[in-house]
């Protein structure tokens, strides 16, 4: 885990979480909002291919630049929130499992959009299973891989991020 290293790094990180993680997702969820509370299906499905493009955006950006960058405090610690960039390869599982799940959520919400109905897909999903499970289980699968990796501490001496890594060992293999 790091901090933003310099000021102009502190202002993209700002920027960009504020674009991925409160922006774009609280356009998808007024989208939704509106379309469920008018009763208007369309304009939820389109609420949730919103999200559903913001998962694939923060995925495809993590893994391709491998580095996840978000905020971290404020609601539940008294800590202030401070924006955090983890590095390594690590950020290319996670990356992976933002984009099955915004690809999970855009194939459902244009499948509705194409004329299935959501009665229609819960009868498939249910049987047969393997179709709404072979998504989560990818899922799954690759958030498990990137805690089982990790990301190398990006401060100290080489013998400092070594030892931090031997210490995170056993939490890891909870992945």
């Amino acid at each position: 885990m790091a901090h933003p290293a310099s000021e102009e790094e502190r202002r993209f990180v700002e920027r960009r979480v504020l674009r991925q993680f409160i922006l774009a997702p609280a356009v998808s969820f007024a989208a939704l909002l509106v379309g469920f509370n008018l009763e208007w299906p369309r304009l939820t499905a389109t609420g949730v291919i919103g999200f559903g493009l913001a998962a694939l955006w923060i995925g495809g950006l993590a893994a391709a630049e491998r580095r996840l960058v978000f905020i971290r405090g404020g609601t539940m610690t008294r800590r202030e929130y401070r924006y955090v960039i983890y590095e390594g390869v690590a950020a290319i599982p996670y990356g992976l499992a933002y984009v099955v799940a915004g690809l999970s959520l855009i194939t459902l919400a244009a499948l509705f959009l194409g004329g299935i109905s959501l009665e229609r897909m819960r009868a498939v999903a249910l049987a047969r299973p393997g179709v709404a499970l072979m998504p989560l289980g990818t899922l799954l699968l690759c958030h498990g891989l990137g805690f089982l990796i990790g990301f190398v501490h990006r401060s100290g001496s080489w013998w400092q991020r070594a030892f931090g890594m031997l210490i995170d060992a056993p939490g890891r293999l909870e992945g």
